[in-house]
């Protein structure tokens, strides 16, 4: 199911808008797309893994304080060990 959607995205999604839009430079327009296609993929894998794999995401931990909401770095740990740490990270 990941695999199809990754193919249906890559190209279906981003090859027309590399058609369209690299000849004429408009790289930046590009990677906001891809982007876009990227966000989408990874919310639907997570979607999938939730929904057909009966996985419950649970985030805890203490709030972070308002002197430091405004940070630009963030360090997340896991306390074990998964094959699917990423899928669960960059969700």
């Amino acid at each position: 199911l990941l695999v199809a959607t990754a193919m249906v995205g890559s190209v279906f999604l981003l090859l027309p808008a590399a058609v369209v839009l690299l000849p004429f430079g408009a790289v930046e327009s590009y990677r906001a797309c891809a982007a876009g296609v990227r966000w989408w993929w990874f919310s639907f894998a997570a979607a999938a893994v939730e929904v057909v794999g009966g996985v419950r995401y649970e985030i805890s931990g203490p709030d972070v304080a308002a002197d430091h909401a405004a940070d630009a770095a963030v360090l997340v740990v896991c306390n074990h060990h998964c094959r699917l740490d990423w899928l669960y990270l960059w969700a």
